[in-house]
């Protein structure tokens, strides 16, 4: 039976003071700018391992951590003896976090525009994928993205869902808690949360509703996609201990940042709160904890009767059960004791968001297998035995013994990109390696940023791993061009522009100037030609293929003129394509991403000026006959132009131009219509 504040306190004194902080709470805001911290860090020691083992427990093997309490899910699965072994090699303890600025003594982070509506876990064990995904994750990037969730609603009840205008800016936890549950609907604990988090990324509850009566399925092709943007920072989780005044105060700075943290608690003990809602020390004891939560504020000023006497101080804390009978006030938040929380909290867990973030490599790869938890997947780059780099999908997934999806799975290995400069002339590979029963599967298809493997389809091996492979389409920079444009050998390097006898409009032969430009800075004679000569590009079928193999080229003019172009774009092979779209009855032009579909520019044609305005790109790639390929080209005549002005500037510095595309933009000032290398801006 729940206690009720008001039987043990007469003082009227305290009385007054309770409304008093009711007020307080009510009018809590968050103002100035977020708090700027100093955080101190070390690594975690043994004996403080086996404090935190003593407070969350050990994982017993058959045991269904998904405890239900009057028809809600709780879920939090504590670690193995082996996962307790390894946190000394995986994370840090916090030791102490100040602020550079005065921390308010009340802060409340639920009513910041950026905090979703308190949500319904239901039946299912996803508390972790909630504290993490839903609340914390869904903070970061509003926070990040100045999204606003004010006017966002929980509706629905029990089996419901935020608003749906909503959904594509607030986590769905069952893309978390699906990927991490092992295939049942046992719970999981904060680290497989977090590192999945941060590693893969999570997708929107629009890409990925939320389904309390399933717990297995996996995310579609596009909801792995947009994950892929929403990860955390490659530091991983981290834990702190709330054991004294000086935590607190580290726990609040850290608050006061801006910030969330999650915990562990016993959800068996909502049935003890005050009337307000309110653990102490007199209601809150020997916990068993099951369930997590995401701490959003404190007060110092609330107060509440604890140990006989009147105290104040305590941390506001998000749960996932709705709002209903397991409070007492309908809000959806209780309130934690500074001194509970040293006494039987005792510690908490946080991670950083990963700001401006946008992912450069993705892998892609779609499996046939009846049990994916049999198969180990790895991605590399460089030579299989001897790799330079690799990701493990399985560090971050326990998918259980049920199929694959029949969608392709993304995953995110930007991390690789400090190898890419290194592994020209090498692969990608996908390895898959097969448990050891009878069950067998197929690789059905790899493909990094859109290339696809060339030895794909191929059965996996009980026993033993498979391979596949994609060459590199990426590993050129426009850094290279200076050896393979400007200083390469007599005729090795073949320069293709539009056939002007077919344009229309006599500006095309611009074209041919700006790639003149280039041409005129190369060291030795080179090749020139048309894309209608068929020695060198196809007429056929798949007009605009190249019919070299090991070249070099130069491509100028966009997908329109240049049929080279265009067969690279609709081959997906260029990292940067042209798109003409309608949007409500106007015209966009832009420049997408085509690994990850973004738009790098998108601008209304109507609103430019192309005799004065315009932009273009300049991007390198391998082709399928593995030639090295550079293309230069505007949204008009004056862009392609423009670009072989400006690269006799960026040609000063080319060492510094590392990535495959760089796109630029040019206005001109004077008026003259004429592009000027002090007129362009990279975008």
């Amino acid at each position: 039976m729940k206690q009720e504040m008001g039987q043990h306190i007469k003082s009227s004194i305290l009385i007054a003071s309770l409304l008093l902080s009711v007020l307080l709470i009510q009018s809590t805001s968050l103002s100035g700018d977020p708090q700027k911290t100093s955080i101190t860090k070390s690594e975690i020691t043994p004996s403080e391992v086996e404090k935190l083992k003593q407070k969350v427990g050990v994982y017993m093997e058959d045991k269904n951590y998904n405890q239900l309490i009057n028809g809600h899910g709780t879920g939090l699965r504590p670690p193995t003896n082996e996962q307790w072994n390894q946190l000394p090699e995986k994370t840090q303890i916090v030791r102490k976090i100040v602020s550079t600025q005065s921390v308010p003594s009340s802060l409340d982070l639920s009513t910041t525009q950026w905090f979703p509506p308190i949500g319904n876990q239901g039946t299912e064990g996803s508390c972790v994928a909630w504290a993490v995904g839903y609340y914390t994750k869904t903070f970061q990037e509003a926070k990040e993205h100045n999204w606003d969730l004010s006017g966002a609603l929980w509706e629905g009840g029990y089996s419901g869902h935020p608003s749906a205008e909503y959904q594509n800016h607030i986590i769905s936890p069952d893309f978390i808690y699906h990927l991490i549950n092992f295939g049942t609907d046992g719970g999981s604990y904060f680290d497989q949360a977090i590192n999945l988090v941060c590693s893969i990324g999570a997708s929107s509850w629009e890409k990925m509703p939320y389904n309390m009566n399933d717990h297995t399925s996996w995310p579609s092709e596009e909801a792995w996609r947009e994950a892929s943007f929403y990860r955390g920072a490659s530091s991983g989780y981290e834990y702190m201990f709330v054991e004294t005044d000086a935590d607190v105060q580290s726990l609040k700075a850290w608050l006061a940042a801006e910030n969330l943290a999650v915990i562990a608690v016993d959800a068996n003990q909502y049935s003890h709160l005050t009337y307000n809602d309110v653990w102490t020390l007199d209601n809150y004891w020997f916990p068993n904890v099951n369930h997590a939560n995401t701490i959003v504020g404190y007060d110092d000023n609330l107060a509440y009767y604890e140990n006989g006497q009147i105290r104040y101080g305590a941390f506001k804390v998000a749960n996932s059960w709705g709002v209903g009978s397991w409070e007492n006030v309908p809000d959806g938040f209780y309130w934690i004791s500074y001194a509970t929380m040293k006494l039987w909290i005792g510690f908490c867990m946080f991670y950083h968001d990963r700001i401006g973030y946008e992912p450069e490599i993705l892998a892609s790869f779609r499996i046939n297998h009846e049990k994916r938890a049999e198969c180990q997947i790895t991605v590399g780059v460089g030579n299989e035995s001897s790799p330079l780099q690799t990701k493990n999908f399985d560090d971050y997934i326990s998918g259980g013994s049920h199929p694959f999806p029949s969608n392709n799975i993304v995953f995110d290995v930007t991390e690789f990109m400090d190898s890419v400069p290194s592994a020209l002339s090498q692969s990608f590979f996908l390895k898959v390696y097969d448990g050891e029963s009878s069950t067998t599967g197929t690789v059905v298809s790899f493909a990094v940023n859109s290339q696809q493997a060339f030895d794909a389809p191929t059965n996996t091996v009980n026993g033993r791993a498979v391979y596949v492979h994609v060459a590199m389409a990426y590993t050129l920079s426009i850094a290279s061009i200076g050896n393979a444009v400007i200083e390469a050998a007599e005729n090795t390097v073949y320069f293709i522009i539009p056939d002007p006898s077919r344009m229309a409009r006599t500006v095309a032969a611009y074209d041919s100037v700006a790639s003149s430009i280039i041409y005129g800075m190369s060291r030795n004679n080179q090749i020139q030609s048309f894309d209608s000569n068929a020695l060198y590009v196809s007429q056929g079928a798949d007009r605009g293929k190249l019919l070299l193999s090991n070249k070099t080229v130069i491509l100028f003019g966009g997908w329109c003129p240049n049929w080279c172009v265009n067969y690279l774009q609709k081959n997906n092979a260029t990292p940067i394509a042209f798109v003409a779209q309608t949007e409500d009855g106007q015209q966009h032009f832009k420049f997408l991403d085509t690994n990850t579909s973004v738009a790098k520019v998108d601008i209304l044609r109507s609103s430019v000026d192309f005799e004065h305005e315009d932009y273009f790109v300049i991007m390198t790639l391998k082709d399928e006959n593995d030639n090295r390929v550079f293309i230069f080209y505007g949204f008009d005549w004056k862009g392609t132009w423009c670009a072989g002005i400006y690269f006799k500037t960026m040609y000063q510095s080319i060492s510094s131009y590392i990535n495959p595309y760089y796109i630029f933009h040019w206005v001109d000032a004077n008026g003259d219509g004429i592009p000027q290398t002090n007129e362009v801006t990279q975008v």
